[in-house]
């Protein structure tokens, strides 16, 4: 039954009754193929919009440790246990997953190379050494997060792919490959360790448990990113650009901690987007990442 186990904790007092047929085309529950504290205090923001009964998390299987993020949604997506699939309520499978891509230079040129979560802290420095050489050959560092997102309802499935181009400082890069290391190590526990992270029921985390352990908002913090999608933080000089910063830092980190694209969002809900922007977390992180 689905009223026992993983599932016991579905509204199915309030979605059965006398209306189930009416409730079952009106409302559809959100099922959440994954695990990310993040990503499920954003979907549980939709509940309250009419037509969404409810958002179950579900986890996502076993993850594979390879570059291509989509492929890595695609089997979150399938991960929906067998009885739902001939349920008559209406499920919403919504699935995300980020990879890092760093700029490295080689003998055989520059170029993107996909990290996954690193194994120790030691494997991070090794990343921003790498961008460092990156940086001496064009004059700037440069990573790029790439999130996939996916939707599945009646069979029907839809994956979108969204990026976060982030451009870093020359000399920032130096002096966290050749003896700062430990300042951006500092840094990141601060950071994680006090709101919006410690009043948002979100447990704490540390840089092995992001994609090539590189934080966007503590690079941030610490002078070393100088754009994000192609908006400058340098030399902001009137409100206009100062507020595109700001755009551009909620975009950002939307797409590295969350990863929902725009069009997924759509598809879910017509007023996700309008909550995405509104959401309470994600606006403190944006204000206190550009925080000096």
């Amino acid at each position: 039954s689905l009223e026992t186990g993983l599932f016991k904790h579905l509204p199915f007092d309030d979605i059965a009754g006398s209306s189930c047929e009416q409730r079952n085309r009106e409302s559809k529950v959100i099922l959440y193929a994954g695990s990310s504290e993040r990503r499920t205090a954003f979907l549980k923001l939709l509940e309250g919009l009419q037509g969404i009964a409810a958002v179950v998390p579900i986890g996502g299987g076993e993850e594979r440790d390879i570059p291509h993020v989509e492929e890595i949604v695609h089997d979150k997506l399938s991960y929906v246990p067998s009885e739902l699939k001939t349920h008559p309520q209406v499920f919403v499978t919504i699935a995300s997953d980020t990879r890092t891509e760093i700029g490295i230079h080689t003998d055989k040129g520059n170029y993107l190379r996909s990290v996954g979560k690193p194994a120790s802290a030691e494997v991070v420095h090794r990343n921003f050494e790498r961008m460092a050489k990156l940086a001496d050959e064009r004059g700037f560092g440069y990573y790029r997060v790439r999130s996939a997102s996916g939707i599945e309802i009646s069979g029907e499935r839809l994956v979108d792919i969204g990026t976060c181009e982030v451009g870093l400082d020359r000399e920032g890069l130096h002096d966290l490959a050749n003896g700062s290391f430990e300042k951006y190590i500092n840094a990141f526990i601060k950071y994680y360790s006090t709101p919006p992270y410690t009043t948002n029921g979100l447990s704490p985390i540390g840089v092995t448990d992001i994609s090539g352990g590189i934080s966007l908002p503590v690079l941030t913090k610490l002078g070393v990113v100088t754009s994000i999608n192609g908006v400058s933080l340098k030399s902001i000089k009137s409100m206009e650009e100062a507020e595109e910063v700001y755009d551009a830092a909620m975009d950002g980190l939307f797409t590295v901690a969350v990863g929902f694209s725009e069009r997924i969002l759509n598809g879910l809900h017509p007023q996700a987007n309008e909550a995405k922007r509104n959401w309470s977390w994600l606006k403190e992180s944006a204000c206190k990442m550009l925080s000096k």
